[in-house]
């Protein structure tokens, strides 16, 4: 039955849709107002609306971005370095830059998107967009760092992200906070004893046994190379972790299992549709491919070179696993002399 304007039915009802529509613009209001006061608010639209809008404090980047503002000292420190102005540039990769920051009486490692980046002029996609896509690579990786806690893996101390619009131009929206250490690269020759390589060696298998049984599963090292290691105080330490792969592949059959990494055929075993152990065996023989035969062979002594070469082998060509490789690295350690 319809009601007729002027009965007192209509009106009620009128007041409560109004009610209702008030009460939406108003929390809706509300919502902006909040992400306006919160400068860490994730803001994945920004710049002109462009980028994906349905992004705006998804739970996905949150938990990306878990453990913002990192006390390093005894207060907060992302406004003070997201400004970028005690920010010293050290290197640039594809998709980020690194800068060397003083806070707290202390030195740190600040990653951050390198926006003139080989990947940032390649993508074809809107510039806000692309730089979005790196700023959750970045996020990714300093969320993959707080998980992974082993002496031979990077530290981070924080992770810092803030809508550029409550800093200004100049400033970065996310920054990764680790410790700083010294690109293996760039260590002197004089310092690569034979018995520091050993040990260095020693500190890349015990990365690579980590990787195929750390807290997030067996983890792949899409680009496992002497780059993404850095000396911190004796250490050597795994530091980029952006291209990591999360988890064993998939298969319904073992020639799912089969890939050929240079040359090496790797079977894993398909186990309830999960190729185990594929990930550890393509680490091992890519590290014994770059890092581990930079460390071993490349510029070594002669002695340690004629012993180190057959393990080199054998572990690019996956006739010994990482297990086997330390055993027989133990052995030559303590009978090589300088």
């Amino acid at each position: 039955m319809k009601c007729k304007p002027t009965s007192a039915t209509c009106l009620i009802k009128f007041f409560i849709f109004l009610l209702c529509v008030s009460i939406l613009f108003f929390l809706l209001a509300l919502r902006e107002w909040m992400y306006t006061r919160n400068p860490t608010a994730v803001k994945m639209g920004w710049n002109n609306g462009t980028g994906d809008v349905e992004k705006i404090h998804s739970p996905e980047f949150q938990k990306l971005i878990k453990g913002l503002d990192p006390k390093l000292c005894d207060r907060n420190v992302c406004e003070e370095i997201l400004p970028m102005k005690t920010a010293s540039y050290l290197s640039s990769g594809h998709h980020k830059s690194v800068y060397r920051v003083e806070v707290c009486g202390k030195t740190f490692a600040l990653k951050t998107v390198h926006h003139e980046g080989p990947w940032q002029v390649e993508c074809e996609k809107d510039r806000s967009e692309c730089e979005n896509e790196l700023i959750v690579s970045i996020a990714r990786e300093g969320w993959i760092l707080s998980k992974l806690i082993h002496p031979n893996i990077l530290k981070i101390f924080g992770t810092c992200f803030s809508d550029i619009a409550a800093q200004g131009e100049d400033s970065e929206r996310i920054a990764v906070i680790t410790e700083l250490g010294i690109p293996y690269d760039l260590v002197p020759e004089q310092h690569k004893t034979t018995g520091f390589r050993l040990k260095m060696a020693h500190h890349v298998c015990q990365v690579l046994k980590y990787l195929a049984s750390s807290p997030l599963g067996p983890l792949l090292m899409l680009d496992m190379k002497q780059q993404q290691f850095v000396l911190v105080h004796d250490h050597l330490k795994l530091s980029d972790m952006d291209d990591v792969v999360m988890g064993d592949p998939s298969c319904d059959q073992v020639e799912d299992c089969q890939r050929e990494i240079h040359e090496t055929v790797l079977s894993g075993e398909c186990s309830a549709g999960i190729c185990e152990g594929l990930n550890a065996m393509i680490n091992t023989v890519t590290a014994g491919r770059t890092i581990l035969r930079s460390l071993l062979i490349d510029g070594a002594s002669l002695a340690l070179q004629q012993v180190a070469k057959p393990l080199i082998t054998d572990l690019i060509e996956n006739r010994s696993n990482i297990t086997d490789f330390i055993n027989r690295l133990n052995e030559i350690s303590s009978d090589i002399s300088e």
